[in-house]
């Protein structure tokens, strides 16, 4: 299938089918959340919220919450984790932190311009 490129918008959903965020099925239907979208442009490395889901879905319905969630959760063990190399557990807690950051940023731009 040729899928066809008319405004910047259709250009990112295009990438995000090739870099398997969404499906083709999902691109077709035009119906991909806000969320999803911003999450895309801001650089967020998505954490698998369900993965049954995900098996069919991909990241469709992640949420910037459930984000922000499962990057609290993650930042929390990594730092109880007991690595033997401390620069590892040290960088894994800033790349955690730094898309909690950005997510949260998202979180309050959300809220401010929707509510």
């Amino acid at each position: 299938m040729i899928l066809e490129i008319r405004t910047p918008t259709r250009k990112i959903l295009k990438n995000m089918v090739n870099e398997g965020w969404i499906t083709t099925k999902t691109f077709e239907s035009e119906r991909i959340p806000l969320e999803l979208l911003m999450m895309f442009q801001h650089g967020i490395i998505p954490m698998i919220e369900n993965e049954q889901d995900y098996e069919i879905n991909l990241f469709k319905n992640i949420s910037i919450k459930g984000q922000i969630r499962k990057r609290k959760i993650a930042i929390d063990m990594v730092g109880w984790t007991a690595f033997d190399d401390d620069f590892y557990r040290d960088e894994m807690i800033k790349v955690h932190k730094a898309q909690l950051s950005i997510l949260e940023m998202l979180d309050r731009l959300m809220t401010s311009q929707f509510s």
